[in-house]
């Protein structure tokens, strides 16, 4: 599939073994938060499969009646350090990771319900 082009194997060789002597530890909390996350969105009246967060991405859609996941991930980009893609179909994936903390949760669930709770547009 990559034909004749990935002639430095090495470099994508050295970084997965490095990722999985280094890091399972930290895999282990990104599902924690991507847990958390899920919890804290479904108490802001978020609709969360809590039964499909069994690793580190959530898929959650804002409540029904009020601002649309569209103008919710734009409103969540300009309000900080937060990136999104664009939503599909109303939905938003969010995918916790390495860099992800506790506190990053806390901050994210703490802009998305005052987005949520302020003006719709």
């Amino acid at each position: 599939m990559l034909g004749g082009g990935l002639r430095q194997a090495g470099y994508l060789a050295a970084a997965d073994t490095w990722a999985l002597r280094n890091m399972v530890v930290r895999l282990a909390e990104a599902h924690e938060n991507a847990r958390a996350v899920a919890v804290g969105l479904r108490e802001i009246r978020c609709r969360v499969n809590l039964r499909a967060v069994q690793t580190n991405i959530v898929y959650f859609e804002p409540p029904v009646g009020g601002i649309s996941a569209e103008v919710l991930v734009r409103r969540l980009v300009e309000h900080g350090d937060f990136l999104l893609n664009p939503p599909r179909r109303n939905g938003v994936r969010l995918v916790t990771h390495y860099g992800i903390e506790t506190t990053d949760v806390d901050r994210f669930l703490a802009a998305a319900k005052e987005i949520l709770e302020g003006p719709v547009e």
